[in-house]
């Protein structure tokens, strides 16, 4: 049945492969106040921004202002060109230029080994009740858009959702089902509000983010914690009637979290990704968190149900296809 899993995800459509997004909308703020509107691609382990052209935007670390890059000794420079105010093509500059980071085989193979460990470690038969918890910062208002939005995408039968994928490349063996918290009122969102604001989670440029993460251990610890936060908000509400352990190894078998707002470029943490709560000891009754889905709701909202799918085929032990 794995087998026929793992071709069903290759045969399934090409949205499925969303994980890899490409043309996130952005709206980014310069020093002057003027708001930039660009888009967002990549994945996981390497993303940036870039204007509908392909242009590579980054941000110049001495003015703060985001600009437009070119390539010089195998590195991306800033320019004095800004877009919204100059044409690239006017000045020389190369649509899609960018520099893979040096440790983007190292956090592959980090990932492929957490993969690994959890190769075989949920069962891909029965049932799996995936829980879903909506989180949004301290600078956030709550969740505008309707509750049915995202319960659609997890748990609409006979129609595009991640249940109904599941089930029809299972042949009809597993079943998916997504239970959201905090409760919602109605068709309204109720979400968790963490207590910082969202650069926060950004990474640190000491002119216009000077409370961003500054390396990857303090991007997993600031990651941990706030979904740590979360899950012990929520953990109340989490009846213990439901089942979120079906092969009872004392681990959930999976949770999703949804984060207010987009995907950000050049920000690791800020974008869908599958990863396990190793920092800390977390538990909803008595069943310790460990692999989960992290979502944007921006992105959900663009490329929906192929990335539910993506991130929840890793959390079923599958590598990054």
């Amino acid at each position: 049945m794995k087998i026929k899993m793992l071709i069903g995800f290759f045969l399934i459509t090409t949205s499925i492969f969303a994980a890899y997004l490409t043309d996130i909308e952005q709206e980014l703020i310069q020093p002057d106040g003027t708001v930039l509107k660009c888009f967002a691609s990549g994945d996981e382990f390497f993303n940036w921004l870039h204007d509908e052209n392909n242009y590579t935007i980054i941000r110049d670390t001495h003015t703060g202002s985001y600009v437009y890059a070119k390539l010089a000794e195998n590195a991306l420079v800033p320019t004095n060109y800004i877009p919204g105010i100059h044409n690239p093509a006017d000045y020389d500059l190369e649509p899609g230029v960018n520099v893979l980071p040096n440790d983007l085989w190292e956090r592959r193979s980090e990932f492929n080994a957490i993969l690994a460990q959890l190769h075989n470690r949920v069962s891909t038969t029965g049932i799996i009740n995936n829980l879903v918890i909506f989180i949004r910062f301290s600078d956030q208002t709550e969740f505008e858009e309707p509750f049915s939005l995202y319960d659609n995408m997890f748990n609409l039968q006979d129609s595009n959702s991640m249940y109904e994928y599941y089930w029809e490349v299972s042949d009809e063996q597993l079943e998916i089902f997504s239970y959201s918290y905090p409760e919602p009122n109605g068709n309204v969102i109720v979400s968790y509000q963490d207590s910082h604001p969202r650069d926060y989670y950004l990474v640190y440029d000491p002119v216009s983010n000077p409370i961003g993460y500054q390396n990857n251990t303090q991007r997993t610890q600031r990651e941990h914690t706030l979904l740590m936060n979360a899950v012990n908000y929520i953990a109340p509400q989490v009846p213990p009637t439901l089942d979120i352990d079906n092969d009872d190894d004392g681990l959930i078998d999976n949770v999703c979290f949804i984060i207010k707002g987009a995907a950000a470029g050049w920000a690791d943490l800020l974008w869908p990704h599958m990863w396990v709560l190793f920092s800390y000891n977390v538990y909803i009754n008595g069943v310790q968190v460990w692999a989960y889905n992290f979502q944007l709701s921006n992105s959900l909202q663009s490329s929906g149900v192929g990335v539910l799918c993506h991130e929840m085929f890793h959390s079923l032990g599958a590598p990054d296809l």
